[in-house]
């Protein structure tokens, strides 16, 4: 049985010894990394997850020699909205900039929950080196457009407490008693969309496909499996560009 005592003393332990500490962490992110590279293997990646990393996140980074270094990732420089380079510390306290071109990818799971797995790409615009975050990897791949994340506003909540009691003595009316109040307003976010993706079908570039051009692209995306087409058939609705994630998910089960 663990005491207070005992967690006291391995917490002061870890303070004290930089390499027991880096040791711990460095286990616990690679047992975690275990899982995510071997589905990322399959093609079946954990929910992503796209997240503004504004203070350093952990993750880790897999270089051009496939070695995968686990440590802390944060964003410091955007290249067309999206990321375009990062900022890398390991848990050794080495720290270095990695530009698009210089490493394979990163991934990052930060405390609120969730996993983002980040690959090279040209841009879908000028062709520069990219981040894009991965939705769905197959034979089509699908990829966050930071540019197109919509959200829906629900109801304002609005919330009134009594925080005191003032008192006032006024020459005619005496005694004055009354309350003090904070009201605070909250938004409740009901929805959040994509109104366009950048995907990629057997290493060519990617394009940005959104609600208007899906048709004229589906003979390019989709054309070619006629199981798919099929299977279309009997669930039209797949067609419409709010399942474009399903339409991609199903294309790659069965056209592989």
């Amino acid at each position: 049985m663990t005491t207070l005592s005992d967690a006291v003393l391995f917490n002061s332990l870890l303070k004290r010894n930089k390499n027991l500490r880096f040791f711990i962490q460095r286990s616990m992110v690679m047992l975690f990394l275990g899982t995510v590279i071997a589905t990322a293997a399959t093609g079946q990646l954990p929910k992503a997850m796209e997240v503004d990393m504004f203070v350093a996140s952990d993750g880790f980074i897999i270089t051009k020699a496939g070695d995968t270094i686990p440590g802390k990732i944060r964003i410091t420089k955007y290249i067309e909205n999206q990321y375009g380079r990062i900022r890398f510390t390991g848990y050794n306290g080495e720290k270095a900039s990695y530009n698009p071109d210089e490493i394979t990818g990163f991934g990052v799971y930060p405390y609120g929950g969730g996993f983002s797995y980040y690959e090279v790409r040209a841009s879908a615009k000028k062709g520069v080196p990219i981040y894009v975050c991965a939705f769905i990897k197959g034979k089509i791949n699908v990829f966050f457009n930071r540019s197109s994340i919509c959200r829906s506003v629900g109801t304002t909540t609005e919330t009134t407490k009594t925080t005191g009691i003032d008192f006032e003595i006024a020459p005619k009316q005496g005694l004055q008693i009354s309350s003090e109040t904070e009201t605070t307003r909250q938004t409740n976010i009901t929805s959040i969309w994509y109104s366009s993706y950048f995907v990629e079908k057997n290493d060519a570039p990617l394009i940005k496909v959104d609600k208007n051009n899906l048709p004229e692209l589906w003979p390019t995306l989709f054309g070619d499996c006629p199981a798919f087409e099929a299977e279309v058939a009997k669930y039209p609705d797949l067609k419409q560009f709010k399942n474009f994630l399903r339409l991609v998910d199903t294309y790659n089960q069965l056209c592989n």
